[in-house]
């Protein structure tokens, strides 16, 4: 999660009392004091505001229509463009093609068998007459949305050959047709798709809708047909041609692409600076295209469960929020404050990174959604590539935390840059992501097809994909780079903190034997093996033979302090009561007992206390609850 790609710092408190400023170099010593302090306050604020961003950022692509999008492809002049000559040898009479009329190439393109009953169907479906057979021209046409895949466009002409690219103007047209492979259940091993458009018997119009709202008018009632490559043939009464899916996270959340073909009347928006096909008898200017599309199943429940997740990841990070306003505020009130670096205690948050870590596993279909939306993937593929990290960080920060509960035969740990891993992981992601994307949409586009059209004795896509369209996800084509980011920043991480370490305390590694004296840490699962935690002895105050550990590294390892309301100073904090009664709780409920929700829930669900405090001695809560007190926060004291 972004939520804590931040700067590795130590906590402190940010000054001392004004008695001690007055001293010679104390105003001097303050500034760099305050100036970390302003660091620590705005990136953790940052975090929030990320969580923020995230939360709209799904809002507004659910809302654009990224997760369900099916629109007629009817940009005219991409679909010019795209066109491209063939042939132009064959003639249609009442019994299909003329025999010896078409090349051998154009044969070729689907095998005799498939292309004699090819001929059968346009001299039905175009009522050709053996008195004045048609004209056939056949043309290239690849898809707007993947220019490695193909269709064979047929166009018959009445009095002589039609061009695929004719000059400025209208061209009448006898009809049009158009060859594509795909696949049914009936016909495992690939079919030819035949779309047919008549001028004699098709001149009705519909509107249709896309899922955008725009509309297009499309020819009604065209005619389209599955034709074996033995030449048997069937009625398509489905009319889909390619047909993709992936299940990034599992078929419930199955992402489906898939491509209609249509007969486009683009009458009404003729330019008369360019070329088109017109009906001589139906008057209807037409183009063939497809209606493309892509639907993520379940995709409402997707969206809402991402939601759902982030926020519970949001309501238990609400007392770090909490924690950092209060640190803002004294900040701007120029008091003594504690700030402390959220960065540093993430792998102690194992319910913030459980929930948004599912909220992330929801993100992971964003990339496979990426790869099949038509046009520019660029930004969309970045921001993916944003969720796809975080899914890899928290885990990471997860598992560092699960760590400390494996035992380990060695007195020391390895420490590691939490800053250094998060910020090496982002650059290290966007980097490789954004250099793979090409590879990725070829992966796409290159799918192993169970049947191809022949174009000069070159097998092309069209349609008819292998393993019934299935695509292997994003996520596991990008797995095995993904770990080898992962691994080497760690190995970087924890090499840049290994010197910082030897350099500052002269030791490789961090000796944890002293938090055994400390009743407070005695009673934290300490690491065992590696930790981000600011744990190093020199860091904590020294008393006497006692070792004390700072409000700030109480909040980095995950508790807050409060008090009861009753006995909370109001006129006079100095003169508070030196055996007063300080209480731990787990800075996830930290706002829920300041609401004084806890009054609300049944005793076994109540936030219980982790300890308490008089006179900076801790002693272990034991799994007390907090009972029917309100409570206010305090900003803690010193614990041994």
């Amino acid at each position: 999660m972004l939520a804590y790609i931040l700067p590795k710092r130590w906590l402190y408190l940010t000054s001392k009392p004004s008695t001690q400023r007055s001293q010679g170099t104390g105003s001097t010593n303050s500034q760099p004091h305050r100036a970390k302090a302003a660091g620590r306050i705005m990136v953790n604020l940052l975090t929030f505001n990320m969580i923020a961003i995230i939360t709209a950022v799904i809002v507004v692509l659910a809302s654009i229509g990224f997760f369900y999008q099916q629109i007629v492809l009817n940009d005219l002049d991409t679909d010019r463009n795209a066109i491209s000559p063939y042939s132009q040898s064959c003639k249609v009479d009442t019994n299909g093609f003329i025999l010896g009329t078409c090349t051998p190439v154009e044969v070729a393109t689907t095998g005799a068998p498939a292309w004699s009953t090819i001929g059968q169907r346009l001299a039905l479906e175009w009522r050709a007459q053996s008195s004045s057979p048609y004209f056939v021209t056949t043309c290239i046409k690849t898809k707007p949305t993947n220019a490695n895949q193909v269709a064979l466009v047929l166009m018959a002409g009445y009095d002589g050959f039609p061009q695929c690219q004719p000059p400025k103007g209208a061209q009448e047209i006898a009809g049009m047709a158009m060859v594509e492979a795909t696949v049914r259940d009936e016909y495992p091993n690939g079919a030819f798709m035949l779309t047919v458009f008549a001028d004699k018997t098709m001149s009705d119009s519909i509107l249709h809708t896309n899922s955008d709202g725009t509309t297009d008018m499309l020819i009604a009632n065209i005619n389209q047909t599955l034709i074996a490559t033995n030449g048997s043939m069937t009625v398509d009464r489905l009319g889909v041609n390619g047909v993709h899916y992936s299940v990034p996270i599992g078929t419930r959340y199955k992402i489906s692409i898939q491509s209609y073909p249509v007969v486009l009347d683009i009458t009404s928006h003729i330019d008369p600076n360019t070329w088109w096909n017109v009906g001589r008898m139906s008057k209807k200017a037409v183009t063939m295209t497809w209606d493309y599309g892509h639907a993520v199943a379940n995709r409402t429940e997707l969206v809402v469960l991402d939601l759902v997740f982030l926020f519970c990841g949001t309501i238990f990070i609400s007392g770090d929020y909490y924690l950092t306003y209060q640190g803002l505020k004294g900040f701007l009130a120029r008091k003594p404050v504690m700030t402390y670096d959220l960065a540093a205690g993430m792998e102690r948050r194992k319910l913030v990174l459980f929930f948004w870590i599912c909220s992330r596993t929801m993100s992971l279909v964003y990339p496979d959604v990426v790869r099949v939306v038509p046009g520019p993937t660029t930004f969309f593929w970045f921001l993916s590539t944003l969720l796809v990290c975080s899914f890899y960080i928290c885990t990471f920060a997860i598992l560092l935390g699960w760590l400390s509960y494996v035992p380990s035969p060695f007195k020391r740990v390895i420490t590691i840059s939490l800053n250094a891993m998060n910020q090496l992981s982002f650059l290290g992601f966007e980097t490789v992501y954004m250099s793979a994307l090409p590879w990725i949409l070829e992966n796409y586009r290159q799918s192993p097809q169970a049947l191809s059209l022949n174009i000069s004795g070159v097998l092309h896509p069209s349609g008819a994909y292998a393993n019934d369209g299935q695509l292997s996800s994003a996520f596991s084509l990008l797995f095995p780079t993904s770990m080898i980011i992962i691994a080497i920043c760690m190995i970087m991480s924890v090499s840049l903190s290994t010197y910082y370490h030897k350099r500052k305390y002269n030791s490789f590694f961090l000796s944890l034997e002293w938090a055994r004296t400390n009743g407070f840490l005695s009673h934290c699962t300490m690491p065992n093996w590696m930790t981000g935690l600011p744990l190093d002895e020199l860091k904590v105050i020294k008393i006497g033979n006692k070792l004390f550990c700072k409000p700030s590294t109480q909040a980095t390892l995950g508790f807050a302090t409060v008090i009861p309301a009753k006995s909370a100073p109001i006129v006079n904090p100095a003169n508070k009561n030196e055996d007063e009664t300080y209480i731990l709780v787990s800075v996830n409920s930290l706002l829920l007992t300041l609401a004084s929700l806890h009054l609300w829930l049944p005793k076994v669900f109540q936030p219980k206390i982790f300890g308490t405090s008089t006179k900076n001695e801790f002693t272990s809560g034991r799994g007390v609850g907090l009972g029917r007190d309100r409570y206010v926060h305090h900003r803690g004291t010193c614990l041994n």
